[in-house]
Order: structure tokens, then C-alpha cells, then sequence
């Protein structure tokens, strides 16, 4: 998840942390976000956001960041997952010209 040598996930992360958002929840935005792109790959953290249920919030609460309008407000994660965010459909806020 690397653009030019910069961690794209390392870059929205610390962009997250200033959003004036209170610091224990953003700590548990980021860890979460960490574990799911980490762990399961922009594929099945994108499945689990598009799953996403308001009224059951588990396991992903952030509603879908692939979208420009997400639960939060954050930046759309389209740079650092494209191809599992269909910028190529859809070319989306933040999508690269190419993938």
C-alpha cells in the first residue's frame, strides 16, 4: 500500500488522527482500520464495510470509506485500496488515474 516509497494506509492514518476527533476513539478508528487492511487484505475489509449495517455495527462500525459520504466523514480510503473500492467503475473522490 505504497505510492511513490509513501505507506498510503500510514499517510490516511495520521491524516484520521487530525481530525480533531476525540483521541480514544480515533485510536480505536485506526487500529481497526490497521487490523482489517492488514489482516484481511483492501478485499475483505472493503466486503465488510459494503456489509455494513447502522443498526448492527458489527464487525465494521465506520460505515463504508470507500464512499466520499461515509458514517464519520473521513477521506474516502479509495488511494490506498482502488481496485477493491471500484475506482475503475466508479472513479471515485481520490481514486488514482491509474492502478
Amino acid at each position: 500500500m505504497a505510492t511513490q516509497g509513501v505507506d498510503m494506509l500510514q499517510t490516511y492514518a495520521w491524516g484520521v488522527l487530525v481530525t480533531g476527533w476525540p483521541p480514544e476513539f480515533l485510536a480505536e478508528v485506526t487500529e481497526e482500520m490497521f487490523n482489517a487492511l492488514y489482516g484481511i487484505g483492501c478485499a475483505g475489509a472493503v466486503a465488510a464495510m459494503v456489509a455494513y449495517d447502522p443498526l448492527d455495527p458489527a464487525p465494521w462500525q465506520f460505515g463504508n470509506l470507500c464512499e466520499e459520504t461515509n458514517s464519520y466523514g473521513f477521506r474516502p480510503i479509495t488511494a490506498i485500496c482502488p481496485v477493491a473500492c471500484g475506482c475503475r467503475e466508479t472513479h471515485a473522490l481520490l481514486c488514482p488515474a491509474t492502478c
